[in-house]
């Protein structure tokens, strides 16, 4: 079987890292699928891109120039400038695509249509995974309304959505509802929780928040709230690690400086593996209004970190609310503030919690399953 996957050259975040684990695992035995990536130009400015990574695994990518439906600023003139070329782009790239033999086209994103032209075109089936909310998390809208979408995801043979949240999201616009399959991301099992806390040997107590850095993942929620615990609260045993980078890195290091949190918070900007930081922390924050799924979720659960999260989005489908972590209403710095003053001061709570929510992640959410879900949907 031969499957074309469509992706935004993007950094590497939560929706192409598990992207390039399926392609990995499709690749494999038992399934030995050849996949083939398509995607927009590779851009110097990032650190990495799913073109880079795709590439160190033996993948073989094609690059070419298209833009999505879906926009931040919807009504920004330059948006249905640049999206008014796919007309042109769209041609070129089925020029290319028409002389393979692909089985199976899957778009990796719900914002960009490239897919679903090709598939029309070419007569060949269109997976399309709804990988992000794109209105309710990162504000980004379709440029001729909702109609627009109804008409695109008619261009949708099956749909893949990451959680419950998702499905719910995308239903008022693919009919039956029976084209729309939950399946969760997954991630490998690469190594177990350690036997011997090796956080253990400090009284300071780590937090750390991991994600693209902008308004959506709302990091600066965690620096409101590391602000009333040390300034309000004189809670001083205690440290915030952001890791990521992105646009809204600034305004959040201005807000450290400017309250004197610099001893307390540390940036690290984006880096390839986490684990580190990861392994070193004691809770793990997803802070996200809307998060579609959440893999650094299950990667906290992996490493053994307590989990503080929103209770919006698919959060509440990863953690069960004093068991496998603790839950707080969606921007309710308060709250949240309340929530990692218990963290600190409750160790026993801080480590049933992480043991609960690790013994979880180790038999649900798996990269093995995810990839045999996702073949057999190839299958049908």
């Amino acid at each position: 079987m031969k499957v074309l996957f469509i992706a935004n050259c993007v950094p590497m975040r939560g929706g192409n890292m598990s992207l390039l684990q399926l392609m990995k695992e499709l690749s494999q035995p038992p399934y030995n699928v050849e996949p083939v990536l398509l995607t927009t130009f590779d851009l110097e400015r990032y650190s990495s891109s799913i073109v880079k990574e795709a590439s160190a695994l033996g993948i073989r990518c094609i690059t070419a120039r298209f833009y999505p439906f879906k926009w931040y600023y919807s009504k920004s003139p330059m948006s249905f400038i640049k999206y008014s070329t796919n007309f042109l782009n769209y041609r070129r790239i089925l020029k290319t695509v028409r002389k393979e033999k692909f089985d199976v086209i899957h778009s990796n994103s719900s914002i960009i249509d490239v897919g679903g032209y090709l598939s029309a075109k070419l007569k060949i089936k269109h997976v399309w995974h709804l990988r992000e909310f794109g209105d309710l998390d990162f504000n980004m809208k379709p440029l001729f309304g909702k109609w627009q979408e109804r008409r695109l995801y008619r261009n949708g043979d099956r749909f893949i959505a990451v959680s419950e949240s998702i499905k719910k999201r995308y239903l008022p616009y693919i009919s039956p509802e029976s084209k729309i399959s939950v399946v969760y991301n997954g991630l490998p099992i690469v190594k177990q929780m350690p036997e011997t806390d090796i956080r253990q040997d400090s009284d300071e107590v780590r937090f750390c928040i991991s994600g693209a850095v902008n308004e959506a993942k709302r990091q600066e929620d965690a620096l409101k709230a590391m602000d009333m615990l040390v300034n309000l609260r004189n809670i001083r045993n205690l440290h915030l690690t952001i890791i990521g980078d992105g646009y809204y890195r600034e305004r959040l290091e201005r807000f450290v400086e400017e309250k004197n949190l610099t001893e307390f918070v540390t940036f690290t900007g984006w880096i390839r593996n986490a684990d580190e930081y990861y392994s070193s922390s004691d809770v793990g924050l997803m802070l996200s209004a809307n998060e579609g799924f959440g893999r650094v979720t299950i990667e906290y659960m992996r490493a053994g970190l307590a989990v503080i999260a929103s209770n919006s989005g698919a959060n509440p489908e990863l953690v069960e609310d004093g068991k496998t972590g603790l839950l707080y209403p969606t921007g309710d710095v308060g709250k949240l503030c309340d929530m990692m003053e218990r963290m600190v001061t409750n160790p026993g709570l801080r480590q049933a919690l992480a043991a609960a929510g690790h013994e979880f992640s180790m038999t649900h959410f798996l990269s093995a399953d995810n990839t045999k879900s996702v073949y057999n949907l190839y299958l049908s």
